[in-house]
């Protein structure tokens, strides 16, 4: 397990922040927006991140094989009651190694609006994920 200052540093360093738009027949705006947290490591570090992040009730998927073609452990964090505590961690403050939690921050909140459902809100997050 990890201290909370330990935490607010991975988070800074590792993950790999995810905005996908995806189309979708099935929506009424034909689009879906997908966010999600993703880290890559060895199965040791990020089973202790999961147990560390359950401390402050965030869930993670973690996997022994992401894919047959990358055969490596993953641990995701997906979904809105998930996310919005996950992006409280990071104070606004410090910049990231990628520069990514502003933007991503900003899709979250975007999201837990549900605004990704409107023209507008879609247009803002793809312009999010192309910056």
């Amino acid at each position: 397990m990890y201290t909370k200052e330990n935490l607010v540093g991975i988070l800074l360093s590792l993950p790999k922040l995810e905005i996908n738009v995806i189309p979708d027949d099935s929506t009424r705006i034909g689009y879906r927006v997908r966010l999600r947290a993703t880290f890559r490591g060895g199965s040791e570090m990020l089973q202790a991140i999961q147990r560390t992040l359950l401390q402050y009730d965030i869930e993670s998927r973690y996997r022994d094989e992401e894919h047959k073609s990358r055969p490596r452990p993953i641990l995701a964090v997906t979904g809105k009651k998930n996310l919005n505590p996950l992006c409280e961690l990071v104070p606004d403050n410090l910049p990231d190694i990628r520069n990514e939690w502003g933007n991503f921050k900003e899709a979250v909140d975007l999201f837990d609006r549900n605004m990704q459902h409107t023209l507008t809100g879609l247009e803002r997050i793809i312009e999010l994920k192309s910056e």
